[in-house]
């Protein structure tokens, strides 16, 4: 199922943004480039999971990209 922009209309408020991105890793490279703005991160078990997950998220799709070509 793919969402829309017009599907969330009722799900929106003032203070939320919401961007849709054509692939995972584009939208992987937009996360970095936000996070990449700040000298901290502050998560929770981010060390030991999300951070190793998110760093190797993207190796990972082009390594399949380029498998599959």
């Amino acid at each position: 199922m793919e969402l829309k922009p017009e599907d969330l209309e009722d799900l929106m408020y003032d203070d939320v943004e919401v961007e849709f991105f054509d692939s995972e890793y584009e939208m992987l490279k937009e996360l970095f480039s936000i996070i990449l703005q700040y000298p901290i991160l502050i998560t929770f078990n981010g060390d030991n999971f999300d951070l190793p997950y998110i760093y190797h998220r993207p190796l990972s799709l082009v390594l399949r990209r380029r498998r599959y070509r």
